[in-house]
């Protein structure tokens, strides 16, 4: 099983992605890959990163993930877990989530049917078709539109709880990813810092909610 861990990277946050490799990226086992995903202008790309053909600014994100999907399918992967630069990621859970029984699994929010995209999710090789297929819609924010087109399929997300976005969330050693930047609050925003600092506690979220 051919297995990738994407993830969402912009060129004006490419700071970030130092954060990912000298914490969680460390934790990756080599027959998983791990690669940033950036949009255009194709400059400077390290050998981690790909960038797609498409804009690479916010309201970008949605023709940025089909465009992902995309480039996954055509190197072969049988699935792809995508997740955002600010999320911290403990591979090894990751990879004993079950994620291979679904063809949709990830932290969904609430009763509306999506996963989150900060938290991340997994994507199947039939899944990835689909949002590559489907007729794009005027949305900005991809893990609405990957829901959208994908129960459009009868594909529906597989809810895993230890992805965890909401506010105030704890890390505990179930933990799968954690989106720092929600988990703060809504509309808030985690820096490289805070990486760091989560990776090496590990255990507890509540030095995010002293320092909101």
């Amino acid at each position: 099983m051919k297995l990738l861990i994407a993830v969402l990277s912009c060129h004006a946050l490419r700071g970030y992605e130092q954060a990912i490799r000298d914490t969680w990226a460390k934790d990756v086992p080599p027959e998983v890959d791990l690669r940033f995903f950036l949009g255009l202008p194709d400059v400077s790309i390290g050998s981690d990163e790909v960038c797609l053909n498409v804009g690479d600014a916010l309201d970008d994100l949605t023709q940025k993930t089909v465009a992902l999907c995309a480039w996954s399918l055509a190197q072969g992967y049988d699935y792809v877990f995508k997740v955002d630069l600010d999320t911290l990621v403990r591979p090894h859970l990751l990879l004993q989530s079950g994620f291979e029984n679904w063809d949709y699994s990830g932290g969904q929010f609430g009763a509306r049917g999506f996963a989150s995209g900060g938290a991340g999710y997994w994507m199947s090789k039939r899944a990835m078709s689909i949002v590559v297929a489907e007729v794009k819609e005027q949305e900005p924010w991809e893990d609405l539109y990957v829901s959208r087109a994908l129960a459009k399929h009868g594909i529906e997300v597989h809810n895993n709880p230890q992805h965890k976005f909401m506010p105030d969330a704890v890390l505990d050693s179930q933990t799968i990813t954690m989106h720092l930047s929600s988990i703060k609050g809504w509309g808030a925003k985690s820096n490289p810092e805070d990486m760091y600092r989560m990776y090496k506690e590990k255990t507890t979220g509540r030095w995010l909610r002293r320092n909101k």
